[in-house]
């Protein structure tokens, strides 16, 4: 499992009951009464709605069919606080399909570094585009702080 990614080992993985553990898993440990949790929405329920019933204050980064469904990196600055615990992503996008790319990724980096907040990233579907040739690097490998759920577990740097 640890070799799906650049920067992480053995010990930086978790295995769970699967995906909706593994999302659960990490919010749950993460997020306390209080936090700020940005989320990408439409995304799965358990990104923005678990967040939100530990009592987070939840912030909706809608994906826009006019942008192709990738977040509007000007309105998640307007979201993002010196409280921002966590930003929620998920890419490849379900539903939409939507792809980040890796300037995109490292756009979204950029903005939680600012806050020292994590990037969750559910990445379920990593690995299946259209374009045989086309690598996108998992948020783990691009971020300290950044966390992966694959149809396994968990991964992350920290």
């Amino acid at each position: 499992m640890a070799a799906m990614y650049e920067n992480i080992s053995e010990k930086n993985i978790v295995t769970t009951n699967g995906a909706i553990g593994a999302n659960f898993l990490t919010l749950y440990s993460l997020v306390e009464p209080g936090d700020e949790v940005v989320s990408v929405l439409p995304t799965y329920q358990q990104m923005y709605s678990i967040p939100e019933s530990f009592g987070a204050n939840v912030k909706i980064l809608r994906l826009r069919p006019e942008n192709n469904f990738l977040p509007d990196m000007d309105e998640l600055r307007s979201l993002v606080t010196k409280n921002t615990k966590m930003i929620c992503i998920n890419n490849p996008n379900n539903p939409s399909g939507s792809l980040m790319k890796e300037e995109l990724l490292k756009e979204i980096v950029e903005i939680a570094k600012e806050v020292d907040a994590y990037v969750h990233s559910d990445e379920v579907y990593r690995g299946l585009y259209q374009e045989d040739d086309l690598v996108i690097p998992s948020i783990v490998d691009l971020y300290e702080k950044g966390i992966s759920r694959r149809n396994w577990g968990i991964g992350c740097t920290w």
